[in-house]
């Protein structure tokens, strides 16, 4: 784990193992900042049939206990290439609804339920060349708790930066 894991990155990380261990079958359930890139499907060599998983947005109310709650607006892009790929994209963005639909809170506490879950097709002439077929499941879900697990016991918080694969800890300020 890094050193700024938070509670953010804590709930896409077990969204993204969730839906890994709930559709063995694809070949790779990856993590990425928010919406998906069309720029890295036709930089890169994404395997299909996969699945991106995004946090959208994360507003923050805050709480009377120091802590606060999000409402995220999250996304798995669904990748899937060949012939069949359109018809593949909406099975597996189906299993992904369907697995939502079931409430489920990916192995953590104090999150709430999936909500206003929709599919829609990612639809573009760049895709269309590259024989891939794109399909967003989209869905909000509420997060609680944000802020304490990046704050140690004294009250300091504990961020820290990874340059160039090391950790790197940022001193707070003396007082």
């Amino acid at each position: 784990m890094s050193a700024m894991m938070g509670r953010i990155n804590q709930f896409r990380e077990a969204v993204r193992a969730g839906i890994a261990a709930a559709l063995p079958e694809l070949r790779a359930v990856e993590s990425q900042l928010g919406r998906f890139d069309l720029d890295r499907l036709l930089t890169s060599s994404l395997p299909v049939p996969s699945v991106q998983v995004g946090i959208l947005k994360a507003p923050l109310d805050a709480r009377a206990d120091d802590s606060s709650s999000a409402m995220c607006a999250m996304a798995a892009f669904v990748l899937t290439g060949g012939r069949h790929r359109d018809d593949e994209g909406w099975a597996v963005a189906e299993a992904l609804a369907v697995l939502l639909r079931r409430n489920q809170m990916w192995g953590l506490t104090q999150v709430g339920v999936p909500e206003a879950i929709r599919i829609a097709p990612v639809v573009s002439a760049d895709v269309r060349k590259r024989g891939t077929a794109i399909v967003a499941v989209e869905w909000t879900q509420a997060l609680h708790a944000i802020g304490p697990s990046l704050a140690g016991q004294d009250g300091v918080w504990r961020l820290g930066l990874t340059i160039l694969g090391e950790d790197v800890a940022i001193e707070a300020p003396a007082p």
